[in-house]
């Protein structure tokens, strides 16, 4: 049996992360009934359909998935109508004026952290005319780093916006390595229009050795605002 209604369900890495209630993103609460067809997005990008597939509550790590992609398959999923990207996204290797952003971020919120491998990508993210910048930071080469995590390492996602005519940075998601700490993999995996509203969102995920997470962000009346959050793990 298809799910016909044109439900929009967002999953990120097999982890069904939210859904959309009226204009609403909320935690799931439990598994929709029948399958589902899904349609893959990415940075600026709607891909091909996939499905119908099926979603179960698992017990171990304890969420709901897609049944038979617990594991994470590097896949952000939306269901119902197919998402759009309504203004160009365009993505590139930071230059050194969003280096230096970066660096300047992170001499406030990060002491001794250098920036490495910064990645910028550029949308107009509700449709005012300006450009907002997403930028991504860190060294982590991939999951298996968070094992063993040094001081020095970390991953960093950072929004940067005009409010008022000044620039501003928020950071989306942001952690780093050392003894006791929790080091997380952040990052960016989706800019499009996941539920039709006509703003373009932004899907990170945050990964842990162990688990796995995202969120989903848009920018409202200037202010960036964390429209659902979910995660998974032991």
């Amino acid at each position: 049996m298809l799910l016909l209604a044109p439900v929009t369900l967002l999953v990120v890495d097999g982890l069904l992360v939210g859904e959309v209630r009226g204009s609403a993103w909320v935690k799931p609460q439990k598994a929709p009934l029948g399958k589902v067809r899904f349609w893959e997005v990415g940075v600026g990008r709607v891909g091909r359909s996939i499905g119908p597939l099926s979603l179960a509550r698992e017990d171990v790590p304890a969420g709901i998935f897609v049944s038979g992609r617990s594991e994470p398959s590097g896949e952000v999923m939306v269901s119902g109508r197919r998402p759009t990207v309504p203004r160009p996204v365009r993505t590139a290797v930071a230059n050194a004026t969003y280096r230096n952003v970066v660096a300047e971020w992170l001499a406030k919120n990060g002491k001794g952290l250098v920036a490495s491998d910064v990645r910028v990508a550029f949308a107009d993210l509700n449709g005012d005319g300006s450009q907002e910048v997403i930028l991504t930071a860190g060294n982590l080469p991939n999951r298996q780093s968070l094992m063993e995590s040094k001081s020095t390492d970390y991953s960093l996602v950072l929004l940067r916006h005009l409010r008022n005519g000044v620039a501003q940075e928020r950071s989306l998601s942001f952690s780093r390595g050392g003894k006791n700490r929790l080091l997380y993999w952040n990052r960016l995996r989706a800019i499009a229009d996941l539920n039709g509203d006509g703003s373009m969102e932004i899907v990170v995920s945050s990964d842990y050795y162990e688990g796995q997470s995202a969120s989903v962000w848009s920018l409202r009346r200037g202010r960036e605002a964390k429209l659902v959050e979910n995660g998974a793990g032991v």
